[in-house]
Formats: C-alpha cells, sequence, structure tokens
C-alpha cells in the first residue's frame, strides 16, 4: 500500500532504495532534501499512515491518487505559511485556527473542502452550522471530473452560499482549508484566468447576504467537510440532507464542539 502511495507522489524514487533500516533510509532521503522536501516527505508518511488506518481498521477504500493530492495540499499550505512567518519574524501556525469555532448569534457557518476520489474523479463537501454548533443543511456533489486541487476547491466554496441561501440565512461564514483560496476572497480582487471567473461567480453568489465573511482553518479543523467529500457509497449527483444527516457528519459535528 505505501509503495504504491509513493509511485503515485514527485518522490517515488525513494520507493526504490534499500537499506538495512528505516534510520537509514529516512538519513539517506535527508540528505538530498531541503526542508520544503523534508514537509512534503513528513506529510506524505503521515497520509499514508492515515490511507492505511481507513482501509484496515476502517474498511474504507484504498486511494492512492487521493491519498497523495491531499498530502501536497497540506503541505503546500504549510509551507506558504511558514515562509510567510519567517518573513514577519513569528513562528509558524500562530496566526490560523486549528479548532473549529461556532459562529456568532445570528450568523451560520459554512465549511467546506474538496477531494479526489482515487481515480473515479471529485467530490465536494458542505455543512451549515448554526451558533450552538448544531448542523442545519450539509451536501456534497461528487463528479467524474478530475479537477485543479484550487478549482474544486473553488468549486466547493460556491456550494457553500447556495446551502446558506436555502435556509434564508442573512449573515454567513464560509470557511475552507485552502488558505489560497480564502487569501483571494478576502482580497477581493478575482485576476485572470479560470479561477478569476470562478471567483466572480462565487461573489455574484454572495451578493442576496447581508453580510459575508471569509474565514481560513487549517485542515485538523475541517475534518467533516473533508470525510464528507469522500463519503462512500459515492453517487454522482448532488445530494443534500436537512435532517437525517450521514453518520461521519454527526460525529465529526459532536467532536468539533468537545474540542
Amino acid at each position: 500500500m505505501a509503495r504504491v502511495i509513493w509511485s503515485r507522489s514527485e518522490m517515488e524514487h525513494l520507493a526504490s532504495w534499500r537499506y538495512c533500516s528505516l534510520l537509514d533510509w529516512w538519513e539517506a532521503a535527508f540528505e538530498e532534501m531541503d526542508e520544503e522536501a523534508v514537509s512534503k516527505f513528513f506529510t506524505l508518511c503521515w497520509e499514508i499512515w492515515g490511507a492505511r488506518n481507513k482501509v484496515v481498521v476502517a474498511n474504507g477504500v484504498f486511494e492512492p491518487d487521493g491519498t497523495v493530492e491531499y498530502a501536497m495540499k497540506v503541505s503546500k499550505e504549510f509551507w506558504e505559511e511558514y515562509m510567510s512567518g519567517k518573513s514577519r519574524g513569528r513562528g509558524v501556525g500562530s496566526s490560523h485556527q486549528t479548532e473549529w469555532k461556532p459562529p456568532d448569534e445570528g450568523w451560520v457557518k459554512v465549511n467546506v473542502d474538496a477531494g479526489l476520489l482515487g481515480e473515479m474523479g471529485s467530490g465536494l463537501g458542505a455543512v451549515v452550522r448554526n451558533a450552538s454548533g448544531g448542523v442545519e443543511r450539509c451536501a456534497v456533489s461528487q463528479g467524474v471530473e478530475r479537477w485543479d486541487p484550487l478549482i474544486a476547491e473553488a468549486k466547493a466554496v460556491m456550494l457553500g452560499p447556495q446551502l446558506g441561501a436555502e435556509l434564508g440565512a442573512r449573515k454567513i461564514i464560509v470557511e475552507s482549508d485552502c488558505l489560497v483560496l480564502i487569501n483571494a476572497l478576502q482580497e477581493g480582487a478575482p485576476g485572470a484566468g479560470s479561477l478569476g471567473l470562478m471567483l466572480e461567480d462565487i461573489f455574484d453568489s454572495c451578493s442576496s447576504f447581508d453580510s459575508v465573511r471569509w474565514s481560513f482553518i487549517k485542515r485538523v479543523g475541517n475534518q467533516i467537510t473533508h470525510n464528507l467529500a469522500h463519503l462512500q457509497p459515492w453517487s454522482w449527483e448532488l445530494r443534500v440532507w436537512e435532517d437525517e444527516f450521514p453518520n461521519c457528519v454527526l460525529l465529526d459535528a459532536s467532536s468539533d464542539l468537545l474540542i
């Protein structure tokens, strides 16, 4: 399982090395890697362990491409934050939340995420919660398209305000673990290209709200939508729940409130 995941990554050559111990393998790998590559290395190791537990413990589906894509996304955002922290003379991680927080009274918070479904396609997840942390509505959209990760995250963001509007919400917080996208939304400058067009569509979809905030949360605090985007059994359609929510949503929502 681990070798398959390594073979799908940019570090596939490491899997072909032969050493007497894991420590020797690590030392040899570190000798050729810079700091950013080390970050990718450790993140991928952690996600391989998570993928193994998903299959062995939870009887989940083995998704090597999705594991690599998610690991590289997390590593990229960590590295960007780390470099930003160095340039400001502060430690990494001091300015971004890691735990989910409920919105203020009168607001709803919509957490969103996107992910690859192995070779099958892509999934988008969105969960709307109120000031007490209760789930008001959630949705998952899965399809055969395999979008660029940033485009997929933007599509997930588009799903969020749609759910909020259907609830009649007037003030909404849209929260994602894609730092690049949230920064672009906070700046309010769509830019050019396909992503720029999607950002314009997102801003248009939010025009009916009285107030909209864009919030970044580290992926550890956004697990509820990550799991929802990968909901099984897969179904190539939009599924929306107003009650009788999937078990993974209820469990993750409860876990967020216990932290």
